[in-house]
């Protein structure tokens, strides 16, 4: 059996740790793109399992030229500009590849 870490944060924490928008990591989980469990009005994530699923992603979508200025209000494009840069650290090592062996920072959530 796979050795999981089970450890839950919201979304704040998540954001931290991965160095995402936390507003975008919401969206995702409410859209059904990125695993969570609800606790109320929380959102609870699994870093790790979160951490495989957007590597997947990035692993097998083609990243898009980020456009100039600010991220847009549109999901889609939002979702580009951020999957562009969880490549990015896929390429760097910083982001687990999908089946784990991730080099993360220490992460002291306070949420």
């Amino acid at each position: 059996m796979e050795h999981c870490d089970s450890s839950l944060v919201r979304v704040i924490g998540l954001s931290r740790r991965l160095n995402l928008p936390a507003a975008w990591l919401k969206a995702e989980a409410k859209a059904g793109r990125i695993p969570c469990l609800r606790a109320g009005r929380h959102l609870l994530f699994n870093p790790s399992a979160v951490t495989r699923t957007l590597a997947s992603r990035a692993a097998t979508e083609t990243p898009q030229e980020p456009t100039a200025g600010a991220m847009h209000h549109d999901g889609r494009s939002a979702s580009a500009q951020v999957l562009s840069l969880v490549h990015e650290r896929l390429a760097r090592g910083t982001v687990a590849p999908p089946g784990g062996g991730a080099t993360q920072r220490p992460e002291q959530d306070i949420s």
